[in-house]
């Protein structure tokens, strides 16, 4: 759980910073790609891309809480262990299929 959570913090994050900078972007009136205005669909990924990024501090929160609660075991600890990173894993899901959403990559 702790894996999952740093690994889509850090992919998030450089999506957001990715699209923020716009590298692959020329505009007619800057030279800058910074300076051209961002599509909607760039804006939709970034929004998406930092929810991702929030639900992935979560899970990693709560993954390193579950960690420290196993140190010192108690007879419930597993159950909730287990539901936490249930809904954890789920939420990381519904965040990614909302990117696929929003950037125009959901297939149906």
């Amino acid at each position: 759980m702790i894996g999952v959570g740093a690994s889509l913090a850090v992919v998030s994050f450089v999506v957001m910073v990715v699209f923020f900078a716009q590298p692959w972007r020329t505009c007619p009136d800057d030279d800058s790609p910074a300076g051209c205005p961002a599509l909607p669909q760039d804006a939709a990924v970034v929004t998406v891309a930092g929810v991702v990024l929030l639900l992935a501090l979560l899970l990693l929160v709560v993954g390193l809480a579950a960690r420290r609660e196993s140190a010192q075991p108690t007879p419930g600890g597993r159950a909730l262990r287990r539901t936490v990173t249930l809904w954890g894993a789920a939420g990381c899901v519904l965040g990614l299929l909302a990117l696929a959403y929003l950037g125009g990559y959901w297939p149906w």
